[in-house]
């Protein structure tokens, strides 16, 4: 039977710098009475954890190659609860490709040149920008073949994209800099 909880707001879309939010707690279940199917969503749960429910959040959970988040919750002063901050910035996007995975190894002579090109989209500091699209938005584009599964949103709402100006646009979920000159 599904959930009737309110969806999670996921405030970290609409402002990656928050460092800070006030939310409601609205549910705090123990790792052992969720759904095997939620339990795979934490890849070191154990018995003494409990999932936490808020009804907004910074932090980003693991997916798409970005780790998760870690940070702490606090009520008042008194109580502070360890919540698995990336202090490492990382780059998994590029203009013209959404991720890079390789299987089997790349030749030595490509190194350079692939090096080249990505110095150089980040000497050129190119802004970042966020916006909500649905399916039209993509279609309006020339951008059909990005359209995501629908199943990935909730009903009526539009989905994440993140446009590197003078590349492309992606339908991305993840955190990003304002710009590449940002990637170090």
């Amino acid at each position: 039977m599904g959930s009737t909880a309110a969806r999670t707001y996921l405030a970290f879309h609409h402002n990656a710098k928050l460092y800070k939010l006030s939310a409601v707690v609205s549910a705090i279940t123990p790792f052992p009475a969720l759904e095997e199917t939620n339990k795979l969503l934490f890849k070191n749960g154990t018995d003494n954890d409990f999932a936490v429910v808020t009804d907004q959040t910074i932090f980003h959970p693991q997916g798409g190659g970005q780790p998760s988040d870690e940070g702490v919750m606090t009520k008042g002063d008194d109580i502070v609860f360890p919540s698995p901050l990336v202090l490492t910035p990382k780059a998994s996007h590029f203009p013209d490709s959404a991720a890079c995975e390789f299987q089997g190894s790349i030749e030595g002579k490509w190194k350079e040149p692939i090096q080249q090109k990505v110095d150089e989209y980040i000497d050129k500091a190119m802004p970042v920008e966020v916006d909500f699209w649905d399916e039209d938005d993509f279609r309006k584009n020339g951008l059909e073949r990005l359209i995501p599964d629908r199943s990935l949103a909730p009903p009526g709402e539009k989905f994440r994209v993140v446009k590197i100006v003078g590349a492309e646009v992606y339908p991305c979920g993840g955190t990003h800099v304002d710009n590449h000159g940002f990637v170090w």
